[in-house]
């Protein structure tokens, strides 16, 4: 019953979602990412499928990107979705499946820890509506992976109810398999949160039940549990750990950068006032913190239940959850107090993620429960009551039920604009342009940033949706994924050194946006940024004004937009007639930026040391280079060279992209900041780049057998388990 009226809830507060009516458009002050971020990446995943190749690298966004661990890849959910659906119905069964799997795992797990099902429905309802549900929807891999967490903790609690190892084994395999979609869902930072709940919740029920020699076989069995589980995420976690060590992130982070975004103690009020300090959805929000991460309300309803649990603070688990709610909230206040700092230097890990915020969650899913249990308690204090009384205590807690969806429908759904789906999926002008002009070629939004901040601006955060329908105009990263074109920069959340070298990072400002920012105020920088993107393989330039110094002639002007040509940009692969070493990034960047750099027939190694890349003077008879065959994860080239040449590849530099020269293993040299290039003698050769990750082939292999050890293991103790009830 419970279950059937969260989901009822959740449909009809969401009935744009399920009639494909409409589509998630959360927005930011300088990108959105759900339009601009996670919903295009999945796209693309879904494209990538559908063509035979394995989701793992895009060429659309950064000039070569990884799709795994710094997206879901490897997620069974999103592959399944966005391979088959059309992308406005993917992501709108994607957003209702994880709110509809977060609401009732909370309303089952409630009903298992005793509560009724009145207090069950508020569970579902409190968590599936709370703060952080609905405000860090726009961020598909948060939601999706702690939408599994009430599930997980049903899991270890039914693992722990009795010494029946059996029924132990079969809920434990159980929960392998869900921690381990925790892992795939491409968001590691949660999942990490999540195995500190479990560990808490799992020791806890096993020293409440214990007897005898149970509780060595439940730690052991729990433990085996855990690292199978995380094994299933072996594709996620190998790569995600190998890519920290190519990122800015190598050696962890600071304290200091990790509580940067702090919470606003000021939004505490939120718990009990929504939109105290005012509300990022109509820009009146006046706070110091960030809003979709500090946003605390679970509905009035929710709290006040919590709260009244406490009267039976030694109830059967309520000191549990009230502990773990008041311990994820100290986390959640970051340098605040003291806990978050001892968490940071004790807790193996906890040292590559920011944002202390993200324990948010514990919080949201603690009160949840508690309120279920608090509305338990009231119920049965009611029967005990006068006839009368206990005959209206079920009419009575259904009505919490109603006021609970009220409150809770009337404050959170403003956190989720949605557009229009058939006008937002209608291409912009400058879409069919540049599809039927750009080739082989990139394009380039100027100023993407602050573009989308004016038009939040004159949005008032999301109250008119009207600026946010014209700024798809400006196709800004990763939005180009949804049409299929290729841009040279993107918006993912963990870069290689060399790609946040040239387009920033999370640590480092970006080289391009910078130019691009002073190219605003001093038009004599135009021209340095228009040779920076010739070097990019960048053909036109989409821009909010008709600024002076891009291109040829005049600008093509489409709606709110003006689209610049740029003379000869470098092709993807081209021969390289001259080079010169320099031996930094930021050297590299500046030879790209001097007159006389000619994008097409220079190239900047970046190298330091006796072993540095020797110079290479013009030739008279430059290389010819003939792309022959293309795939997602390989290119073919023929390649006729008069003398020794250096052929330039304008895509991302990455370990994982290596080469050969008629079959046999060539080095892969790094030049200008984050492109690939190849030396080839003289002659006639056959040139191969392709996509080689032994890690991640182990990765797959590990996830694959975990995947399967774990449902065998589970699928026979289930069988098992049945046969011995008949």
């Amino acid at each position: 019953m419970s279950a059937l009226v969260v989901i009822a809830a959740l449909a009809l507060a969401y009935v744009p979602f399920v009639t494909n009516q409409g589509v998630l458009i959360t927005d930011d002050s300088f990108t959105s990412d759900v339009t601009n971020g996670e919903w295009p990446v999945r796209v693309e995943i879904g494209r990538l499928v559908r063509e035979g190749s394995w989701p793992v690298w895009t060429r659309d966004i950064y000039g070569g990107s990884s799709l795994v661990p710094t997206g879901p890849g490897a997620e069974p959910l999103t592959v399944l979705l966005f391979s088959l659906l059309s992308p406005v119905a993917a992501l709108n069964a994607y957003v209702m499946f994880v709110m509809i799997l977060a609401g009732v795992g909370a309303a089952f797990l409630s009903r298992a820890l005793g509560s009724s099902a009145a207090g069950a429905a508020v569970a579902g309802l409190g968590f599936a509506f709370s703060g952080y549900m609905v405000s860090q929807l726009k961020h598909l891999g948060i939601v999706s992976c702690i939408a599994w967490a009430p599930f997980a903790l049903l899991a270890l609690y039914r693992a722990f109810e009795t010494t029946d190892r059996a029924h132990t084994v079969k809920w434990l395999g159980l929960f392998s398999l869900l921690f381990g979609m925790q892992w795939l869902a491409g968001f590691a930072q949660s999942a990490y949160i999540s195995a500190l709940l479990y560990v808490a919740w799992g020791f806890s029920l096993i020293i409440r039940n214990r007897a005898g020699r149970s509780w060595l076989f439940h730690t052991l069995a729990f433990g085996v549990a855990g690292i199978v589980g995380a094994l299933i995420g072996a594709i996620q976690l190998i790569s995600a750990f190998e890519l920290a060590k190519l990122s800015d992130r190598s050696q962890g982070v600071s304290i200091a950068w990790a509580t940067q975004f702090n919470y606003w103690l000021p939004d505490l009020w939120s718990f009990i006032w929504p939109y105290k300090n005012g509300d990022i959805g109509d820009h009146s929000y006046v706070g110091q913190g960030i809003f979709w991460e500090d946003y605390s309300y679970t509905g009035l309803i929710t709290l006040l239940l919590a709260l009244s649990a406490l009267v039976w603070f030694r109830t059967r688990f309520v000191r549990f959850w009230w502990l773990s709610a008041v311990l994820a909230l100290l986390l959640v206040l970051g340098k605040h107090t003291f806990v978050f700092s001892a968490a940071f230097h004790v807790l193996p890990g906890l040292s590559f993620f920011r944002f202390p915020t993200r324990f948010l969650f514990v919080v949201h899913l603690a009160l949840s429960v508690l309120a279920a249990l608090g509305l338990t308690q009231l119920e049965a204090w009611l029967s005990k009551r006068a006839p009368q009384t206990a005959r209206l205590g079920g009419v009575i807690a259904w009505l919490v039920v109603g006021l609970s969806f009220v409150d809770l429908q009337f404050f959170q759904l403003r956190q989720n604009p949605i557009a229009d789906a058939d006008r937002w999926m209608t291409p912009p002008a400058t879409v069919t342009f540049l599809k039927e002009r750009l080739g082989d070629f990139r394009a380039y939004s100027f100023l993407s940033k602050a573009t989308h901040a004016r038009a939040a601006q004159a949005a008032r955060g999301w109250a008119d949706l009207e600026p946010f329908y014209e700024v798809r105009d400006f196709i800004e990263p990763n939005s180009n994924l949804l049409w299929n074109i290729d841009m040279p920069d993107g918006y993912m959340g963990l870069l290689t050194r060399e790609t946040g070298a040239l387009w920033g990072s999370s640590q480092v400002l970006s080289r391009v946006e910078g130019l691009a920012a002073g190219a605003r105020t001093k038009p004599a920088l135009l021209a340095e940024l228009s040779q920076v993107l010739r070097a990019l393989s960048v053909k036109y330039v989409i821009s909010p004004a008709p600024f002076t110094g891009f291109g040829l002639g005049q600008p093509v002007q489409l709606g709110v937009t003006w689209l610049f040509e740029l003379p000869s940009p470098a092709p993807r692969f081209h021969v390289a007639l001259r080079t010169q070493r320099v031996e930094s990034d930021d050297e590299a960047f500046l030879a790209m930026r001097r007159p006389g750099f000619d994008p097409e027939h220079d190239v900047t190694f970046v190298e330091s040391g006796s072993a540095a890349e020797p110079s290479l003077p013009a030739t008279g008879a430059p290389a010819q280079v003939t792309v022959t065959a293309e795939a997602p994860l390989s290119s073919s080239l023929e390649v006729e060279a008069p003398a020794e040449a250096v052929i330039v590849n304008t895509e991302a530099f990455h370990p994982h992209w290596v080469a050969e020269v008629d079959g046999q293993r060539a080095e892969v040299k790094r030049v200008n900041i984050n492109q690939r290039a190849l030396r080839v003698p003289a002659g006639r050769h056959t040139v191969r780049f392709f996509f080689d990750a032994p890690s991640y082939r182990v990765g797959f292999a590990i996830t694959l057998a975990s995947l399967l050890v774990a449902l065998v293991v589970t699928g026979v103790a289930w069988r098992r388990a049945a046969t011995r009830a008949i």
